[in-house]
């Protein structure tokens, strides 16, 4: 088989079963109704929710830090509820959406790489 023997085999949906994959999955998401893709967004903002609380409680990292994180993910749930009741005012790339999360996960991806947890050792 020669190079252009494979890129064509490669194009072709037929023969190459990640092509096929791919349509399926796009064919299954414009079938789905929004509130049921919604879902998705809305399961891991609130987990993100108390995941913060936890850090906010614990003070493991610095209170503004996880107090911004904790904000992030009461505005994506917010955000998420928002999509399912009116599916056609916002989508999922508007900057409104995306902008909080960014601005406060990278603070505290940055602190913990960085700097590290405050736990307090075992003998103190």
């Amino acid at each position: 088989m020669t190079g252009g023997q494979s890129a064509d085999r490669m194009n072709d949906r037929q023969s190459f079963p990640v092509g096929g994959l791919v349509e399926l999955s796009r064919a299954t998401y414009q079938s789905t109704p929004v509130a049921v893709v919604e879902i998705r967004p809305t399961v891991f903002s609130f987990i993100g929710g108390v995941h913060s609380y936890l850090l906010f409680k614990s003070a493991y990292i610095p209170r503004i830090l996880s107090g911004l994180y904790l904000f992030a993910a009461v505005w994506l749930l917010l955000c998420c509820f928002g999509f399912i009741i009116a599916p056609k005012s916002m989508t999922m790339s508007n900057a409104a959406f995306i902008v909080p999360d960014f601005v406060a996960e990278l603070p505290v991806g940055l602190w913990l790489a960085f700097k590290g947890a405050n736990v307090p050792l075992q003998g103190d």
